[in-house]
């Protein structure tokens, strides 16, 4: 692992959205056949808290232009990878006070910054503007209109919503941006930070926050997987648009939303077990609103078994004869056990076939070798699931 390094910041103390940071790594060695190094920069708001993703793991030692959300106990980290993915962590202090008190006009001229970064490919940079704006006037930001004109809104003068103008950068920020674990951990905490203010998002928002987290819960089901906190990140954000206020979406809004929610869950299921081995500890992210597990098992140990669902709220009881009929090559691997659980009804059409689905509860049981979802019918026993 990469040794003898440390971490600067300059300045080491500051304010959130007005102060601009820069940390930079430095002193760092390894074995030759070991590099080339890279470094992930991260910001620990509070001690304990999860670090916020500052940028996506790079090769330059020095990661500039910096707004940080409040934290004035904090620390920067930079932890350090080699080659091989061994790792070592550095952290100094770094303090970030409260931002200043400011009216609507200039939280849309901090949010034009944020746009700016995305033009000139500083995708990473925006997205810390967004989650520092979002955090430290969130609840200001629902009285607050974009500044711009909203050409889906009756009348030709309406405005669009700031948080609807936010979330469209968000978007644009994680297209321009190439899609890897850090990347994604970076734009779910954004996210999770600009949809906690439920009540305040209209049908729109709703909607392309639900587009949005699908997105990057398939993305991360195709890429390699969740890191815990990304998983966390996107159950409570989709947990805050799962519990927005409904009368203010359209019909075709809420439909859109609740497809969203339930494409989210099981992509995230998928990424949860993506790399595990049979046998290993079941991993869940959990939320009031929403909950998923995933695990990889072997068959002969799943059948006459019964599972709890995500959170403990349930359960999965199924039969001896659960894997009769089935392909040996498709479960000889394992078998992935995927749930989601909501708090309220989702449903939008008949489920898939492979998908044992009540009102709140989602069961698919798949193939670890090939991920295809194993089709189970015509068992003499049924398949009971439980809340």
């Amino acid at each position: 692992a990469p040794w003898g390094g440390g971490l600067s910041a300059s300045p080491t103390t500051g304010f959130a959205l007005v102060t601009t940071f820069e940390l930079r790594a430095h002193g760092w060695t390894d074995e030759e056949s070991d590099l080339p190094l890279s470094y992930g920069f991260e910001f620990e708001r509070f001690a304990g808290d999860a670090a916020i993703t500052l940028a996506d793991v790079q090769t330059l030692l020095a990661l500039g232009d910096l707004t940080l959300a409040e934290g004035a106990g904090g620390s920067a980290r930079v932890r350090v990878l080699d080659t091989y993915g061994a790792s070592a962590l550095a952290r100094i202090p770094l303090s970030v006070g409260l931002p200043p008190t400011l009216v609507c006009t200039e939280l849309v001229a901090l949010l034009e910054k944020a746009e700016l970064r995305v033009l000139t490919g500083a995708s990473s940079a925006a997205k810390q503007r967004l989650q520092a704006l979002a955090d430290a006037y969130g609840t200001q930001l629902a009285s607050c209109d974009g500044g711009e004109v909203d050409a889906f809104a009756a009348g030709s003068n309406a405005s669009l919503p700031i948080i609807n103008r936010m979330l469209a950068v968000s978007a644009d920020a994680s297209a321009s941006a190439i899609s890897t674990q850090p990347s994604r951990r970076q734009s779910a905490g954004v996210l999770a930070t600009v949809l906690v203010n439920s009540n305040t998002l209209n049908g729109a928002a709703q909607a392309e926050g639900g587009a949005q987290l699908a997105a990057l819960a398939k993305q991360s089901a195709k890429g390699g997987g969740a890191d815990d906190d990304t998983a966390n990140a996107l159950v409570r954000a989709l947990g805050f648009v799962l519990v927005a206020n409904t009368t203010r979406a359209s019909a075709e809004q809420c439909i859109a939303t609740l497809a969203a929610a339930v494409a989210t869950a099981a992509s995230l299921t998928r990424a949860l077990v993506a790399g595990a081995l049979a046998g290993e500890q079941v991993r869940e992210a959990l939320d009031p609103a929403v909950n998923v597990s995933a695990s990889r098992d072997f068959a002969a140990s799943m059948v006459n078994s019964t599972r709890a669902a995500p959170g403990g709220f349930g359960s999965v009881a199924l039969p001896l004869s659960t894997f009769d009929g089935q392909d040996v090559a498709a479960v000889d691997g394992g078998v992935d056990v995927l749930m989601y659980l909501f708090k309220r009804d989702v449903r939008t059409d008949k489920p898939a076939q492979e998908v044992l689905q009540t009102d709140l509860l989602g069961v698919t049981l798949a193939s670890a070798s090939g991920a295809a979802a194993l089709v189970i019918k015509g068992l003499p026993a049924p398949i009971v699931l439980a809340i």
